[in-house]
């Protein structure tokens, strides 16, 4: 009788994939034929990196994504609302990590390209970090199956470029991304959880890994001395507040997180869509079912009144806000609210919980509306204004850099610069995304300067302490 033929070695690459083995639509599935992300070649013409939209009060002012869509399809998914976003999701395609690398090295001579080589800092010793995973989670399912931010470690370390990830994955945790990953001179790792209730936030985060899953990801990268947070957003009521198991879910949320060795919270609650389009209003109609709450009605008429998106007025979420703060204190851990009403509660000027004296990652943009409130703040009387709150590098980058826009707005995009829209923000009083009617009162107007520009002095929103709030604490 003939011996058996040895069995063939697999190659690293297959053992890869053999290891990890899901597709990138579905949770548990071996069978990787005709799934999008399997092991197929990807384009690579995903423009991944830009300017945040969110640049008037975020710290870390470029951002980027691995591929155009995330599998994770978590019903709440803001990114669902982004037009121009979603036009460029309408195909699976990948980041081309050379554009990358041209920008952190100085070679890329854009005016895009060159304003964010400044707007990361690069020209000082320790940059300004680098977001990841803004619009698609960089850790799911698709990852899982292309091994694109398996290049990011060698790349960033190359550059000393820190970046700040947010993931809703477990992904590093798995030894080969665990090992790439464990540097902590380079990557701070936030965790994207709204509540500790596994079962019920599995059917919300609907291919995304229980929250148990995440926190367990976020000891290990722990242990490895990488710094971990937090994510706490979007918080919902039924769910981050309180759930039938879990009658305190935000006290055993952060503690379990501060255990797990997370450094820091950062904190907003959910907003309800101005508008919603046929195809997106299923999504909503199952979270109102899984939360047992008609969440949208509810907005409609305790809103903040104006803007795009519908967000609840501060004296019906201000006891989870405080009581959140409060709970993280006692774990010895950093608070910060990205919620506009809530940002006198903040710790650092930086709403991810980044401390500007952290020797890695504390060099993030000064120039922003979440600093200006922590500067006020701790120095009372002192006036503020637009002039020192707009990067040096946004005279020279256009509005359609910073924000989606389609048609004729983008063109009307194009003719604005990102400083002049910030400026308009600080001296419009009318405006919905001005520094007023955003922060809803924490800074107010006292004046004009001889620039011209409103000067503003903090006032500490008064608590109203209702006895009915939608938040159960």
């Amino acid at each position: 009788m003939a011996c058996p033929s040895p069995k063939p070695q697999r190659s690293k690459l297959e053992q890869r994939y053999k290891r990890v083995g899901t597709c990138a639509e579905c949770r548990g599935c071996s069978t990787m034929t005709n799934c999008a992300g399997a092991k197929q070649e990807l384009p690579t013409s995903y423009d991944g990196i830009r300017f945040t939209a969110d640049g008037f009060d975020c710290a870390l002012p470029v951002s980027m994504d691995s591929h155009s869509m995330c599998s994770y399809s978590c019903i709440y998914c803001f990114s669902n609302f982004l037009e121009g976003h979603n036009a460029a999701a309408a195909k699976l395609k990948q980041f081309n990590i050379g554009r990358l690398e041209r920008i952190l090295s100085g070679e890329a001579q854009d005016d895009k390209g060159k304003a964010m080589f400044f707007a990361l800092k690069r020209d000082q010793k320790q940059p300004c970090p680098i977001q990841l995973g803004t619009l698609n989670d960089s850790f799911d399912n698709i990852e899982r199956q292309q091994g694109w931010a398996l290049q990011l470690p060698a790349l960033f370390k190359k550059y000393n470029q820190p970046c700040r990830i947010s993931t809703k994955g477990d992904l590093l945790s798995t030894p080969e991304y665990l090992d790439a990953f464990s540097l902590p001179e380079i990557f701070w790792v936030a965790f994207s959880i709204i509540s500790i209730d596994d079962d019920l936030l599995t059917k919300i985060d609907r291919k995304a890994p229980s929250p148990s899953k995440r926190i367990a990801t976020m000891a290990a990268l722990s242990k490895r001395g990488v710094s971990t947070s937090l994510r706490f957003r979007p918080i919902m009521p039924n769910l981050s507040d309180r759930t039938p198991a879990h009658p305190q879910a935000y006290k055993e949320l952060i503690e379990r997180c501060a255990e797990a060795g997370a450094k820091a919270v950062s904190m907003e609650a959910i907003f309800t869509p101005g508008s919603i389009k046929p195809d997106k209003k299923k999504d909503w109609d199952m979270l109102e079912e899984l939360l047992a709450m008609p969440l949208r009605k509810i907005y409609a008429v305790n809103r903040i009144k104006g803007g795009a998106c519908n967000r609840l007025r501060r004296e019906l979420a201000e006891d989870i806000f405080y009581a959140a703060r409060d709970i993280a204190h006692a774990c010895g851990m950093t608070f910060a609210s990205s919620d506009p009403l809530f940002k006198h509660l903040n710790d650092t000027g930086c709403c991810c919980g980044i401390r500007p004296d952290d020797p890695i990652f504390g060099n993030w943009q000064r120039q922003n509306a979440t600093n200006a409130v922590v500067v006020a703040r701790e120095n009372p009387g002192t006036r503020v204004s637009a002039k020192d709150y707009i990067p040096a590098w946004a005279h020279t980058q256009s509005l359609h850099d910073m924000c989606f826009g389609t048609g004729a707005a983008a063109k009307a995009m194009d003719n604005t610069t990102w400083a002049e829209k910030l400026r308009a923000g600080w001296d419009d009083l009318k405006t919905n995304r001005g520094v007023l009617y955003y922060l809803q009162g924490i800074l107010k107007p006292v004046g004009v300067n001889a620039d011209g520009d409103i000067d503003y002095i903090y006032d500490e929103p008064i608590r109203k302490h209702l006895r009915n709030q939608l938040f159960k604490v």
